[in-house]
Order: structure tokens, then sequence, then C-alpha cells
């Protein structure tokens, strides 16, 4: 399974590539401590607050930055951030 060392190390050493919402939402959940497989509702909410946040591509530095952001969020602050509401 990919953990969010997986992500940070391929996002690290791929600093000029650009990713999906899909890719990036994986990235978010680990980030979490959740691993998805497949399409989960924790999945989904977090592919369209990446894509609120930045559309439907951007670069590594954005998922970094962002699975930073959220790794150091509460519960409550997390909830939010997947629904857009407040945490801009």
């Amino acid at each position: 399974m990919r953990d969010a060392a997986h992500y940070r190390r391929m996002f690290s050493d791929n600093p000029d590539a650009q990713s999906g919402f899909a890719l990036a939402a994986r990235a978010i959940l680990a980030a979490r401590g959740l691993i998805e497989v497949g399409a989960s509702d924790a999945w989904r909410d977090a592919a369209h607050a990446m894509r609120a946040r930045h559309g439907g591509h951007f670069p590594a530095s954005v998922v970094l930055d962002e699975m930073a952001r959220v790794e150091a969020m509460s519960e409550d602050e997390f909830d939010a951030w997947l629904t857009g509401d407040g945490t801009e």
C-alpha cells in the first residue's frame, strides 16, 4: 500500500511533475493515515476539495503543501477542509 511517505518521496523526487486531483486525493488521505483502495466517500470528498481549491492539475509542491496542511489539522478542521467550510 502507498502511505504518506511514498507520496512525499514521489512528489519530492519529481518537483516538476503535475498531478491530477485524483492522485492528490490519495496523497491527502495518506497524510491523514487513511489508505484508500478504490473510490470511497473520503476519496471523493478529498478529490472534490482539491479540485475546488486548485483546479484539475497542479504542481507537486501544491500536493506536498496540502499534505502538510491536512496532516496538522484536527478531525473537525479536516472535515471542514473536505467540505470547503471555512478552512481556506
